[in-house]
């Protein structure tokens, strides 16, 4: 039971990444330098914070990476679809862009999502009324993408006045990437949308227990032991239940004062931050080491 507790606790640093209030505290320098990709930084200007009424008239710069060393006049612009993060993180991570782009004489572009990485409408008041939340969607989002595209197209790219555009994304970016394909069929010609729940929402009729076989299925077919992990979770209540337990998991999954289990009940978030560790080392689960989310090995199931 302590080599599983110990495999949870390495695995927490998967969930800071993932929280987009924690991006300012990642220091991707060093990632960035030892990255085999290139782009060049660039600042799309006078973006409206709104698209769809005349109510405001404020405008933001929207950044985006761009590699051209691929493209030749009349190529694809292949485009992706900037989801909640830092683009560094994205444009990291997403290698088959990079790798098909010079088979197809294709120019690489990623696109940052408003209100994440330095793409902040309101600089660093983004976050601190409600009203300036209130443009933070994904309808506003792929508004913004589409004026990059245009931009792109006749200004950035020679030649490119009917160039394809693919879109590329993977999760929430995945569903951006189908949904501007759909939404802007004039614009785009194609998508790649990989694990994009496009479908999962409430109503569906999307089975609320579907993502967890499939992370259930990952593990056991890592070799994981069902039967462990569930005790694992029994085991979490039981020590909760008593004083001297409760301090060993403190001080085992080294939680700050703000967050320490100091009653039988709190051992319900602990619980569901777990769970949170188990699916995003199911999401991240690659054959290769990758940087994406954490610092990973190959399989990070399987270690």
């Amino acid at each position: 039971m302590l080599i599983l507790f110990l495999l949870l606790a390495y695995g927490t640093a998967v969930m800071h990444n993932r929280d987009p209030s924690t991006w300012k505290s990642i220091d991707r320098l060093g990632r960035i330098k030892k990255s085999p990709y290139k782009w060049s930084e660039e600042w799309l200007e006078n973006v409206p914070v709104d698209h769809f009424s005349f109510g405001n008239k404020d405008q933001f710069k929207l950044r985006y990476f761009i590699n051209t060393e691929s493209y030749e006049e009349g190529g694809p612009i292949f485009f992706y679809t900037g989801n909640e993060g830092n683009l560094e993180g994205f444009a990291e991570n997403t290698g088959f862009m990079w790798d098909i782009a010079p088979e197809f004489h294709a120019a690489v572009v990623f696109a940052e999502h408003r209100f994440y990485g330095k793409t902040k409408p309101y600089g660093d008041a983004s976050y601190n009324r409600t009203d300036h939340l209130g443009y933070l969607s994904s309808e506003q989002a792929l508004a913004d993408f589409v004026l990059l595209i245009d931009h792109l197209r006749r200004e950035k790219l020679p030649g490119a006045e009917n160039s394809p555009v693919i879109a590329f994304g993977g999760s929430y970016g995945g569903m951006l990437a189908a949904w501007i394909r759909i939404k802007y069929p004039h614009k785009v010609a194609g998508a790649i949308a990989a694990s994009a729940p496009v479908f999962w929402f409430l109503d569906s009729h999307i089975p609320e227990d579907t993502y967890a076989k499939i992370v259930t299925r990952s593990f056991l077919a890592a070799g994981c032991n069902r039967k462990a992990i569930e005790k694992g979770w029994l085991a979490l209540k039981n020590l909760a239940g008593k004083e001297a337990g409760r301090a060993y998991l403190n001080d085992l999954f080294h939680l700050e004062e703000k967050s320490r289990i100091s009653s039988a009940d709190d051992h319900k978030f602990l619980a569901e931050f777990v769970r949170e560790v188990f699916e995003s080392m199911a999401m991240v689960n690659y054959p290769y080491p990758s940087q994406f989310l954490a610092s990973l090995p190959g399989w990070p199931v399987k270690v």
